[in-house]
């Protein structure tokens, strides 16, 4: 086998060394929306925020989320890693763009998380803590969150989160799950 070929098998065989062998219990393609309220530098209000996430490949999917609070937009795109760790619970990790417009200015940064997803009970109660980081415009914000769902059916869930850190916000809403 020449060098570069054995390198690239190599690789290979390290990254499928990274799969998972235990099947996820979640759903990953879901659309959600809800009520919002935002507390940092730019605003202390309430508006509305829609999401959604789509597997591309296993363990490989893509996420949006765009905000709105009186004074101010947010626009999240982003790719994300899972993978479950056993039966209930997933690791999950992302990356995104983050565009922030508002008070006749716009701002586009990086942004990072890391997490798990966690089926306390399950079917039914689902626990999500994660970290989130954004880097924007020469700022550093680092924020913890604890989100959950309560799933009321296969398809439909109501979700709530709670945000801490450099951006503080609650959430509430509905998820649909396809």
């Amino acid at each position: 086998m020449k060098p570069k070929h054995l390198r690239v098998a190599l690789v290979a065989a390290a990254a499928m060394s990274f799969m998972p062998f235990v099947a996820s219990a979640f759903d990953y393609n879901y659309v959600e929306g809800g009520y919002l309220h935002r507390d940092n530098d730019l605003s202390d209000e309430g508006g509305f925020r829609l999401a959604g996430a789509f597997d591309i490949a296993p363990n490989i999917g893509v996420f949006g989320e765009y905000d709105n609070v009186s004074s101010y937009d947010q626009f999240t795109a982003g790719l994300q890693y899972h993978a479950p760790i056993n039966n209930d619970l997933d690791f999950t990790a992302g990356a995104s763009v983050e565009h922030f417009t508002g008070a006749g200015d716009s701002n586009t940064g990086l942004g990072l998380r890391a997490g798990v997803r966690w089926d306390i009970v399950p079917g039914q109660w689902e626990l999500n803590p994660e970290l989130r980081y954004i880097r924007i415009d020469g700022e550093n914000l680092t924020s913890a969150r604890v989100g959950g769902l309560y799933h009321i059916n296969k398809n439909f869930a109501v979700n709530a989160a709670l945000q801490g850190g450099d951006d503080d916000r609650v959430e509430a809403g509905l998820r649909y799950s396809f």
